[in-house]
């Protein structure tokens, strides 16, 4: 009994008044009676104790995180101080990792502070170094682009590679959905320098702006990479497939822009979640159209044929046999000379390339890397890999050129006698 009272805090005559009750009246007695609890401590029931140990075993968020958590899931409005109490309970009880208390440093001026939503959006790639894909050596990426001002995430993926069409894959993804921003915040990044993105920026007039060498605290999202860490890391690193780790990185995106955030703890208008501090609002449109524009030299849409290859630019290139009949991305870097195969967000194979003088066709293509199939199940191969690259198969080749197509002639037979005299 002396460790009921001490995990519930109760005092011990009102456990002992509980437990009489529940012999004598059995369950249904219970509701409307008053137990000795002090006033507002009813709302944290069993379940919600045990939800706090299960979050705390498998994150390492804190006080105020687990008490939007709680929100969120469960509609019970927790204090973080009763949070942290709790926590507390359970590192004792449990032998749980206990967080290490920090001196809150001094507040630095932030040079990219927003004042309404889209004036800035922040941009970075977070590595996962740690993780059991059995088919990715090597770390896999998290690029995101964060808005300054409510602290929403406008667009965020998972990504095998840091390349630049990754990063303009998840940067035109929000520019569709919420418009372009006034400024753009990153860091020195090559693939946020890059001229392909440079032109895009003057293209949509986004002011780019650049945080200072040393100071990474100047940049929104990496104090953003710091609370994904703790709220999504624990399952990202025991995924074991890909559709895992997307799945949960779209949870987590889920419940991040829809959680409470501490920096909105103070607001007058009740609107305390990244998703409710953005509302309706908008950046200026960015059409469809205007974006196919943008990349009509770099971008493009191919159908995979029945033996895995597409045809781009008079070339026959391998991509993935397991797709066929599936539509593909094709993304042309020319600052990197690289032509990427894309299938839903998911590489498939890179290739470099040698541009002719017209700066529009190649004059050679070499195989670079390919990347695991996002097919899955995969269909059994009829052949071995090694046995295909004994006799020299060709994942990449010159095709024929088009026949030029002939203009019928039309007869009088197909001209529309007057209809009237």
């Amino acid at each position: 009994m002396k460790a009921i009272i001490g995990y519930l805090g109760v005092p011990r005559r009102s456990l002992q008044s509980f437990l009489q009750r529940w012999i004598v009246d059995g369950v249904q007695s219970l509701p409307g009676k008053k137990s000795g609890r002090p006033p507002g401590s009813q709302k944290v029931t069993l379940p919600i104790i045990a939800a706090i140990k299960e979050k705390q075993e498998t994150s390492a968020i804190g006080k105020f995180r687990m008490a939007a958590f709680l929100k969120q899931q469960f509609g019970v409005e927790v204090s973080p101080a009763s949070c942290g109490r709790f926590m507390a309970k359970n590192r004792h009880l449990y032998a749980l990792l206990a967080r290490p208390q920090k001196v809150p440093p001094p507040k630095k001026l932030m040079p990219f502070k927003a004042t309404y939503p889209h004036q800035y959006w922040s941009v970075d790639i977070c590595s996962i170094e740690h993780h059991r894909l059995p088919d990715h050596d090597g770390p896999f990426y998290i690029i995101t682009v964060l808005d300054n001002y409510s602290r929403k995430i406008v667009a965020s993926a998972p990504s095998r590679t840091q390349d630049l069409w990754a990063f303009l894959l998840v940067f035109c993804t929000a520019l569709y959905v919420y418009g372009a921003p006034a400024g753009l915040v990153s860091d020195g990044g090559s693939v946020f320098t890059a001229h392909a993105s440079v032109a895009l920026y003057q293209r949509l007039a986004i002011r780019k702006e650049q945080i200072e060498a040393g100071k990474p605290w100047q940049d929104y999202v990496e104090t953003h990479f710091a609370v994904m860490k703790r709220m999504e890391l624990y399952a990202l690193e025991r995924a074991t497939t890909w559709e895992e780790v997307c799945a949960t990185h779209a949870r987590f995106v889920v419940d991040y822009n829809n959680q409470e955030h501490f920096a909105h703890q103070d607001r007058s208008d009740g609107r305390h979640t990244p998703s409710e501090v953005m509302g309706w609002v908008r950046g200026q449109p960015v059409e469809a159209p205007t974006l196919r524009e943008l990349f009509d030299l770099i971008y493009g849409t191919r159908k995979i044929n029945r033996v895995g290859y597409i045809r781009y630019a008079n070339w026959r290139i391998y991509s993935d046999e397991q797709l066929a009949g599936q539509k593909a991305s094709v993304w042309v870097m020319k600052e990197t000379h690289t032509l990427t195969i894309v299938h839903e967000e998911a590489a498939l194979a890179e290739y470099g390339v040698l541009f002719a003088a017209d700066g529009r066709h190649f004059d050679e293509m070499r195989e670079s890397r390919t990347f695991p199939s996002p097919a899955h199940p995969p269909p059994p191969r009829l052949w071995d890999e090694r046995v295909m690259d004994a006799i020299e198969w060709r994942k990449v080749y010159r095709a024929r050129q088009y026949a030029p197509r002939r203009r019928r002639k039309l007869g009088t037979s197909f001209i529309q006698e007057p209809l009237f005299a």
